[in-house]
């Protein structure tokens, strides 16, 4: 059977809805023949079936991993912030505890060395969740000029894009086109 036969059957048997013995008679073919190629689509489809299912489960797999790794990252943040906001806290209350004392600042000189070293400590591992979440602690962002995507449109596409515009607007004029809430006839006619 020819590559050409094969894709009428097929095109009979998935697109027409017909029968075996209807496409056997039509190709003039025994039926046997038709079945053949039929359960070879059937198992095509089902198998194709499984792909697409697969390829749905990965791609929702994926979803989940990234979102459970954002998740991570921001929870890491927040709690280096909170870490850091606490021994920050803590320092300030020493500091001012000795002032309202009048004890000289020298006398808080180890309870400072101590949380120094906490935020040494917390500092190590804030790090070490940073490496693991392949977070680099000098993103900065805010320095970055936002990307754009410049396409160019067809023909076809602009037409369509005024088609739309005009519905929505309500014009039928097509030498009218409406810039926010501005009506503007493109011949200059007022």
């Amino acid at each position: 059977m020819t590559p050409v036969e094969k894709v009428k059957i097929a095109t009979m048997f998935e697109r027409e809805g017909l029968g075996v013995t209807e496409i056997a008679r039509r190709v003039n073919r025994d039926v046997k023949t038709v079945r053949t190629v039929t359960s070879e689509l059937e198992r095509g489809s089902r198998s194709g079936e499984l792909v697409q299912k697969v390829e749905e489960r990965l791609a929702q797999d994926a979803v989940d991993e990234a979102s459970e790794t954002m998740k991570r990252i921001k929870d890491a943040k927040n709690d280096a912030y909170g870490i850091a906001t606490f021994i920050h806290k803590l320092i300030g209350k020493t500091l001012n505890d000795a002032k309202k004392d009048n004890k000289p600042l020298s006398s808080v000189t180890n309870d400072i060395k101590v949380l120094k070293e906490a935020a040494m400590a917390a500092k190590i591992a804030r790090e070490e969740r940073y490496a693991v979440l392949c977070i680099k602690e000098d993103d900065d962002d805010d320095d970055e000029l936002p990307n754009f995507t410049v396409a160019e449109l067809t023909a076809d596409e602009i037409h369509a894009m005024k088609h739309q515009q005009r519905e929505e607007s309500g014009l039928d004029d097509p030498d009218t086109v409406v810039v926010g809430e501005l009506e503007v006839d493109l011949n200059g006619n007022d």
